[in-house]
């Protein structure tokens, strides 16, 4: 079966509030990485990573490490607010199999409860849908409930786990 490479197959997408678009542009222009090394600073806050594996912590001295561990495991997506351009999140996608693909998302603290997570992960499964058949997988932690009723509100259904995260499918 044919493999899904993220980066080739969505490169950017927006929605009403949102742009999306894969960070190697940014990475590529010095100037426009040490702005996103700032606003990373800003965006990963204790709370925001206390879900995450501890490799995700991120010290701004150290960032261009992060970045590369980030690069090698994923695709990284920076998520921005409209035409302001102010960093709300990241979004994650990893192949996991052909046609499988991981989707990850974080929101920065200031932008949660205001219907981001929702709008991403429905403008995401919009773009995916034309990579049909693909599965989308994703986990939670159970303490998450507002991305839990994202991930079902956009089509997901959960599946059996054996550890103590909740897992989510959708097949397009």
């Amino acid at each position: 079966m044919m493999s899904v490479n993220p980066r080739r197959a969505l490169k950017s997408f927006d929605t009403a509030r949102l742009s999306v678009t894969h960070w190697a542009d940014c990475l590529a222009d010095p100037m426009a990485q040490a702005r996103l090394v700032d606003d990373l600073a800003g965006l990963l806050s204790p709370a925001v990573l206390a879900p995450l594996p501890a490799s995700y912590a991120f010290d701004p001295e150290a960032a261009a490490d992060w970045i590369a561990a980030r690069q090698d495991e994923s695709d990284v997506y920076l998520v921005r607010r409209g035409a302001e351009g102010v960093l709300v999140g990241l979004m994650i996608l990893a192949e996991i199999a052909p046609r499988e693909l991981y989707l990850g998302y974080l929101l920065g603290e200031p932008h949660w409860r205001q219907g981001y997570g929702g709008e991403l992960v429905k403008g995401v499964v919009a773009e995916f849908g034309r990579l049909a058949p693909l599965t989308v997988v994703a986990q939670v932690e159970p303490a998450n409930i507002a991305s839990v009723r994202v991930l079902l509100g956009a089509g997901f259904e959960g599946v059996a786990s054996a550890d103590e995260m909740r897992r989510f499918r959708l097949k397009l």
